[in-house]
Parts: structure tokens; sequence; C-alpha cells
């Protein structure tokens, strides 16, 4: 029965290939913004970076091209995801009402959240120094289980719609801290002489296995071939195929990070 169903498997896999390549090559739309080092838009407009690296070879195994949207707030690619206007996002973590509304396909498993804070602010040593404090986050992101399950009115969540304006509000003194993946924040600080001068990490981090996904809409036209795509995600996950495009493009590109 195992070897029949594999069988089964297989030629299903062989037919939606076949039928993607009788016809012109289809084209996947994934939802991106502007957050390097990960989604990177050029001055020319062509996108670029970890995920966009990891999700153009996604596609072209699977016999897909695709195009991306220029620079659009996290939030609002999610909506568009969720309505089926984008066929994928990249760079998301896990939640019930995203399996809802995605097909999750896992390609990263490891992560460094960091908190930012002013020069002459109290350091941030542990999980109880965010109490009280009004904290940066980017809308719609999820950060780390301790942190996104805190008791409302523990610390004082402050909604953004891009990165970049978390820490342009750091630097005025508008909110206490900012929290992110950890190189995202230290590249915008780099980036930024105004965040250099009056920007620096705090002690506090957590570091930790949180699984990373490429989402599918369900509401996408092409949501039928769910199943071929984890397949495919499943193999390059265990190959290291994932591993090996994002520490590739980290090489080729130092001056992201």
């Amino acid at each position: 029965m195992l070897k029949r169903a594999i069988l089964i498997s297989q030629v299903l896999f062989g037919l939606v290939s076949l039928s993607l390549l009788a016809r012109e090559t289809p084209t996947l739309s994934l939802c991106i913004d502007h957050y390097p080092p990960l989604q990177i838009v050029l001055e020319n407009g062509l996108a670029t970076g970890e995920n966009v690296e990891v999700a153009r070879q996604f596609a072209q195994n699977l016999g897909y091209q695709l195009t991306f949207t220029t620079d659009i707030p996290f939030k609002r690619c999610l909506q568009w995801l969720e309505d089926g206007e984008v066929d994928l996002m990249i760079g998301l973590l896990d939640s019930a009402q995203r399996q809802q509304n995605y097909h999750m396909f896992l390609y990263d498993d490891h992560t460094i959240k960091r908190f930012f804070i002013r020069n002459e602010a109290e350091d941030i040593l542990d999980f109880s120094d965010l109490a009280g404090l009004n904290i940066a986050v980017v809308r719609g992101a999820r950060q780390f289980d301790l942190f996104d399950n805190a008791p409302g009115g523990y610390f004082n969540r402050v909604a953004v719609n891009t990165l970049p304006a978390a820490f342009g509000m750091l630097a005025k003194g508008r909110v206490d801290a900012v929290v992110c993946t950890d190189y995202y924040g230290t590249n915008i600080v780099k980036s930024h002489p105004e965040f250099t001068d009056s920007i620096k990490q705090a002690s506090y981090q957590v570091i930790n296995g949180t699984k990373v996904y490429i989402a599918l809409s369900r509401q996408s036209e092409f949501a039928f071939d769910a199943q071929r795509m984890n397949q495919k995600a499943i193999e390059m996950y265990l190959s290291g195929e994932f591993e090996q495009l994002m520490q590739t493009f980290q090489r080729h590109n130092p001056q992201w990070y």
C-alpha cells in the first residue's frame, strides 16, 4: 500500500509538472517590502535579498517564474495575500490564523531577536526589563512566543509600517525600544548615520528555533499546486538547498550585513 501511494504521488507530481510545461511558464506574484538584507528593492526597481533569492529558486524548481511588488508595507502584503491579490509572501512565522488563510512551506528555522535602545537608555538585560516600555514593532509581524503572548499592559506595543520608521521613532525618543531580527536592525542602524550616533543594541537577545515559512494564498489560482509545492519545499529544506541559497547571498553581498 505504501509503495502504491508513493507511486500515485509521483505520477500526480509528474502530471502537474507536464501541465505547467505544456503552456507558457506560469507566473507567481510575491509581495515584498524593503527589508534588507532579506528583501531589497533596488533603485532600478529590481528585487533581491535572501528571501527573494530563496523564493526565486523555489519557484524555478517548480516550473514557475516570479514577479514582485515594489515596496508594499508588511501589513498590506498580508491582507493582499489573504485576499488572493498576490500569490506568495516569504519570511512569515506560523500561527493558527495564518494556517487558515495560507499554505505554509518551511524554509528556515533559526533567528535571533534583538532589542535596540538609545545610547543613554538603561540597558535591557532580560525580559522583565521590558515592563512598562513603549516598544516599536512592525505592524502584523510576530517576534517570539514570550513577547507575542505577553499579557496586555505588560509593555506597550507601538505598531509601525516599516522598520526604518520604528528606528526613526526611537531616535526621536518617541519609543523606548525597537524589537526585530538581529541583522535587520543592525543593517538599518549601520546604514543611517543619525541612528549610528544615537542607537545601540541592548544586551537582551532571544536565540530560538523560530520556524520561518513561504506562504501561498489559499485564494491563489495556483493553490491547487500546494501539495507539490510543499513536497518541493521539504526536499529543498532537508537537502540544505534553502540554507545554501541564503549563505551564498550573504557571502556575495557583504554590504548588506
